[in-house]
Formats: structure tokens, C-alpha cells, sequence
């Protein structure tokens, strides 16, 4: 063939690449090239304006890369295969879903983790806090239609039993709604520099004891000054603590230790 000549070689510039005019067309046929799809022999690299169609199976698996890109338009559902589990994008639902056990991970060594195990939705830390950052925080039923608990920023936090409030904080303290049980526990009663006190509900068996520390400003060293004995009986278990009547502690019981003394200030004539 006259005026054709075949070169294999590797400089760095962009060829036209020709193509057979009229594909379909039979008997003879030109050659033409278009100037926005070219090939440059040393990078490899083929131009294109547009790519169009579907790769194929075989070709697929050659793709390892796509560079450096400045934007990308995906259209239609996509699905990410893992190992295990797959992540989709589904168009029709407008939805990313994540099939069980697929996890979305956050942090350089994956601190932070939101996944669905099959049976339990999980939100998994192994670093430090965890922290939910709002003005008005509510935990509801899935429907929507109780309140768990309730909190808002300079005011109340509110805890439900039933859609029904039973513990509020105050400006100075917090308020219970119904009874309070307390099972095999204790309250503490502390005052910043003055000696602390105590209600131990399990002091010498099932007796209720109330207690005061020798120590200011700290949790030791208490001593039960006063105790409901398990029956109903009422005890002061210390020697020469007094057991005192009226405003001005006018009646007075006591045992020193020996003695049972009885002292009082005014005597009542008939």
C-alpha cells in the first residue's frame, strides 16, 4: 500500500487515531480521524472528549484507577462489595444502606463506629467521649409517641417511667415524683467542711442506721448515733448521747455509760 507507513514508537506527543469511515458501509471505505481522540505512545494515554457505553466484564477487572478527578456524577444505584458486606447506594430510595455487619467508621484508627449486627444497632467507641452536641436532646420510642428523657440547654433534664415524669433537676436540686426506693443502698448527705452524714439501710443486719463521719469534709470513720432496729425498735448505741425533748431541749435521756439519766428543766405542778 503506497503512501503508508507502520511506526512503533514512544514519543511523547498525541496521534490522531483513524478509523474505518462508514463501519457498516461494503465495498471501498475511507479512513478518517477526529481530532479530540488521540493516543500518546509514552504515557499510554488515550484522549477522548467523551467515553461512552458499558465496559465489560473482562475490561472491568482492568480498571484499577481513575486519577485525579475534579468532579464525578454517578446516576442509578451503586454498590460497594466488601469482603462480607456490601454498602448501596439505592437511586429509588434516595437511601445509603449498609447490609449487616457493613460499618460506617470514623477517625484515622477507626475510634468511632455505627453498624447493625443482624439483631442490635451499634454505636461503637474505643477512644474517648462521646458526645451528642444540641440545644434540646429527647429519647423517644421508635414511633415517636413516648419520651424517654428529655434535656435543654440552661434549664431541666427529665426522666420518664411511661411518658410520665418522675425525676427533674432544679436550679437547686432535683425533684422525684412518687416514691423513691432505695435497695441495700446509702445516702450521703455532704457539707463542705462540716461532718458528713450518711443513711445506710443495712447497718448491723437489715437495722436503719444514721450515721455521722469524725472526719470534716470527708466519707470516714462514720459511727451510728442512731439506729431502727430491724422489728422497730430505736436505739442510740453511743454512751452519753443525749436523747433530747422540746424547743429548748427541756427533757432530757441519756446513759452515760453506768447510770440511765433522766434530767429535766421545768417541773409541771398539777
Amino acid at each position: 500500500m503506497r503512501g503508508l507507513q507502520l511506526q512503533h514508537e514512544s514519543t511523547n506527543e498525541n496521534n490522531l487515531i483513524p478509523f474505518i469511515e462508514d463501519a457498516s458501509a461494503t465495498g471501498n471505505v475511507g479512513l478518517e480521524s477526529d481530532g479530540d481522540f488521540t493516543y500518546n505512545p509514552s504515557t499510554g494515554t488515550v484522549t477522548a472528549t467523551l467515553f461512552a457505553g458499558t465496559l465489560t466484564t473482562a475490561a472491568q477487572t482492568n480498571i484499577t484507577s481513575l486519577g485525579t478527578l475534579t468532579g464525578l456524577t454517578l446516576s442509578g444505584d451503586m454498590t460497594f462489595t466488601g469482603d462480607s458486606a456490601n454498602i448501596v447506594f439505592d437511586k429509588s430510595d434516595n437511601q445509603l444502606e449498609f447490609a449487616d455487619d457493613a460499618k460506617a467508621e470514623f477517625g484515622t484508627g477507626g475510634d468511632f463506629e455505627i453498624f447493625h449486627n443482624g439483631s442490635q444497632n451499634i454505636i461503637g467507641n474505643t477512644a474517648t467521649q462521646v458526645r451528642i452536641i444540641t440545644d434540646q436532646l429527647r429519647l423517644r420510642s421508635s414511633s415517636g409517641s413516648e419520651t424517654y428523657a428529655q434535656a435543654n440547654v440552661n434549664s431541666a433534664f427529665e426522666a420518664n417511667f411511661d411518658n410520665s415524669k418522675k425525676f427533674e433537676t432544679l436550679t437547686n436540686g432535683v425533684q422525684i415524683t412518687g416514691s423513691e426506693f432505695i435497695s441495700e443502698g446509702t445516702i450521703l448527705l455532704e457539707k463542705s467542711g462540716a461532718h458528713h452524714h450518711r443513711i445506710l439501710s443495712n447497718d448491723s443486719g437489715n437495722d436503719l442506721a444514721f450515721q455521722q463521719s469524725s472526719d470534716t469534709g470527708a466519707n470516714t470513720n462514720f459511727t451510728t448515733y442512731l439506729r431502727i432496729n430491724d422489728g422497730g425498735d430505736i436505739s442510740l448505741p453511743v454512751d452519753s448521747q443525749l436523747f433530747k425533748l422540746g424547743a429548748s431541749s427541756d427533757f432530757l435521756f441519756t446513759h452515760d455509760g453506768s447510770d440511765n439519766v433522766i434530767t429535766t428543766l421545768i417541773i409541771q405542778k398539777n
